[in-house]
């Protein structure tokens, strides 16, 4: 999880979205708008697989 954070904070940076420098840390980006997106996707693919295992 460090280290796709750490590649997310190079991609801010480099497009001027937010600086990494000292104190700020874009990271907070990644685990308001990355995770639980990703979680979403997850959980709708469980339920996906497991209503169509069913049918």
């Amino acid at each position: 999880m460090e280290k796709i954070s750490f590649y997310i904070d190079g991609i801010l940076n480099s497009t001027g979205i937010a600086l990494a420098d000292g104190e700020l840390d874009p990271a907070w980006f990644w685990v308001v708008f990355g995770i639980p997106l990703l979680a979403a996707f997850i959980i709708t693919y469980c339920i996906k697989r497991f209503v169509n295992f069913h049918s």
